[in-house]
Formats: structure tokens, sequence, C-alpha cells
């Protein structure tokens, strides 16, 4: 009895407390109840100055619909109008993470006696011809000749691009995203006239060319993003090692080096024409032993625009590795081999200043960084 008592004593107390201090308490409760609405626009007009009250969803959408990371799109964004390199407008600036590299070719078809044909040339078919009832083996060759080749990103360009006849797209300019976008030229590239090659930019290669004090600004800004938004995943700025995934064997998982020799090239720096270096560059002599660096499948082997003599491996897990600018091919399409196989021998084929080996790693076609994954 002398609890209850004393609980309706507490409970009379505090609603007399509450009744004359009101006018104070009342303001207090408000900054309790919107302090999420606070952060928000701390957020906004701290950090991110150019975007509206509404502009914070706008981003959002932008990242959800381009599959790319909002903490990443908000900073390059204002880092972007900071530096006056362009107006802030999200669906524009996110295509400068879409790098596009084209060519076309004419195409010629010639008929030759089988025995004619050497051995590196494009056999698209062979037929038998009966002529007085000998038969005459001929084949059909195409011959394939650069007619004109390009790379582009930003927004702009890439639409220009796209209204060529050649790449006719047909959506709405405004409804344009990156997926859309390389899904088109995709389709496009199944064509024998056509090579795509659609490269879309990490977080992590867009967080690699911040400045020291931009790097620092961007961690700040993703803890206050994660708070705003539950599915928002903060992306980590410090060097990275990748692990196995799980129900990879650790023989499939690609942990050595191809090769021993200097690096003069290192994943996601710019070259001309605003590429971006999709793998490391070792410098070698020719004729260096390579080995592929987990075991797998080899998908392809023969001659890649701009990588020369190519041999590509696929691991499972959608991991795939790639060698380019070889001499020799050692290994054929389809053959089954195991870590540190020797699959080729180093050289200076295809777009090559010198003897060296281009060795790439991609997950699910995005090429990531080697360093990431060799011991």
């Amino acid at each position: 009895m002398a609890e209850a008592f004393t609980i309706a004593s507490i409970i009379i107390r505090a609603g007399s407390f509450i009744k004359e201090n009101w006018k104070v308490l009342l303001p207090i409760f408000i900054v309790i109840l919107l302090s999420p609405f606070f952060i928000y626009m701390a957020v906004t007009s701290i950090l991110l100055p150019h975007i509206d009250y509404e502009g914070l969803d706008l981003y959002a959408e932008v990242a959800e619909a381009n599959e790319i990371e909002l903490s990443v799109l908000l900073a390059y964004d204002t880092i972007r109008l900071l530096n006056n390199m362009a107006e802030a407008v999200p669906q524009e600036s996110v295509f400068d993470f879409l790098i596009i590299e084209y060519h076309i070719f004419d195409i010629e078809e010639v008929t030759k006696m089988r025995s004619d044909v050497k051995y590196e040339e494009n056999i698209v078919r062979e037929f038998l011809v009966v002529e007085d009832g000998t038969g005459i083996k001929m084949a059909v060759e195409k011959i394939y000749t650069l007619k004109e080749e390009g790379s582009c990103t930003g927004f702009e360009l890439i639409r220009e691009m796209l209204n060529r006849e050649e790449f006719l797209y047909t959506s709405n300019p405004k409804e344009m995203t990156i997926p859309k976008v390389t899904g088109h030229l995709k389709e496009l590239g199944e064509k024998d006239e056509y090579f795509f090659d659609c490269y879309v930019l990490s977080g992590e290669e867009i967080i690699n060319s911040f400045t020291e004090s931009q790097i620092k600004w961007f961690n700040g800004l993703s803890k206050l993003i994660a708070k705003m938004f539950d599915d928002v995943d903060i992306i980590s700025t410090d060097n990275y090692v990748v692990s196995i995934p799980e129900g990879m064997e650790a023989d499939y998982f690609p942990a050595i080096w191809p090769a021993i020799g200097t690096i003069t090239s290192y994943f996601g720096e710019i070259r001309s024409g605003g590429h971006i270096h999709k793998g490391i560059d070792i410098s070698l002599n020719r004729g260096t032993n390579i080995h592929c660096t987990a075991s797998g499948i080899v998908m392809f082997v023969g001659w890649q625009s701009g990588y020369g003599k190519t041999i590509m491996v696929h691991h499972g897990s959608g991991i795939t590795t790639l060698y380019g600018h070889l001499d020799t091919l050692l290994v054929r399409a389809g053959q089954e081999i195991d870590k540190g196989y020797i699959i080729g021998k180093s050289g200076n084929s295809g777009r090559s200043a010198g003897p060296h080996l281009h060795y790439e790693i991609r997950v699910n076609g995005v090429a990531k960084n080697p360093m990431g994954y060799l011991n």
C-alpha cells in the first residue's frame, strides 16, 4: 500500500513540475523529437551545401538506380562542384563513373582453299564443294579492318555517342542509367562489327582519386549518411586484403604472382583519353614464363584489341584472371590447369611500350585491384 502511495505521489509531483515548467520542457521535447531532422540539416547545409531539402532523397534514388554507393556519389559530386568541374547534377555526374571504349570494324568475306588459310587467320566456317565427285574443302575467312575507335566518359559524351546511327539508343535521356546503357552496349557488342569495353569505376577507385583531406571528410560524411540510411554500407578507405569466398578452394583463389618483376603501372591510374588502368603492369624480359595465379579453366586464348596476345582463365565464384601482351601462348581454350601452371611467355604484343605483363583480376566482370589478392 505504501509503494502505491509513493508511486502516486511521484506522478502527482511530476505532473505539477511539468505544468509549472511546460514552456521550458516543450522546446526540449521538440528538439529531441526532431533530432534526426537536425542531423539531416547539418549534413545538407554544412557538408553538402549544394543539396536542398529534398536533394538527399534524390541522390539516394540515383545511387540505387545506378548501383553506386550513396556516400561515394555524394562525396564525388560535392568535390566535382567545388573544383568547378561542372554543375552538381547526380543523374549526369554519375556517368563519370562509366568509361566506354568502342571499336568499329569493316568486315570483308573471302573464300579460300582450306589449304591456303594460315593457322592464325579468322575462319568463320568450312564447307564442301563437290565437283565431279571430288570433295574440295573450302573456307570462308572474315577479314576485319578497324574503321574507328574511341573512348568516352561523362553524361553528355555518352549520350552523344548513343545518338549515333551505329549505336542508336531509344530510351529517354532523362531515364539513362549505367545498367541500362551498359546492357544496351553489350547487346551491340555481340555483333561482329562492334567491340565495346564498358568499365564502371568502383567506389574504391573513386575514393583513391581523393586527396588525403578529402578522404578524411569522406569518412565523416559516410558515418553520418549511414546513420540516416540503414541500408547504406560504409566503404573503408584503408588498404584492404580480399579474403577467399566462402566455400571456394584455396587453389582456385588467385593469390600468387604471375611472374616476378618490377611493377611499372598500378591499378586505377588514369591514362590518356580518361582511360582507367584496370590491372597492374609487371616489367619483364621477353620470354619470361607466365604462371596462372590459380587453378581453373582457360576461357579465352587469342588476340584482344589493346591487350595483344591474351589468355583469360575462369576460377569459379565469378573470378577470372587476364594475362595480356604475351609473346607465346602455351594453353588452349577449355583446358583445365592448376595453380602455378606456365600458360605463356611475356612479350610486347598489342598496345605496349615494351616487354611486360598486364595482369587483371575481374569479379563478375568488374576489374578489381590485384594488389588486394596477391600474397
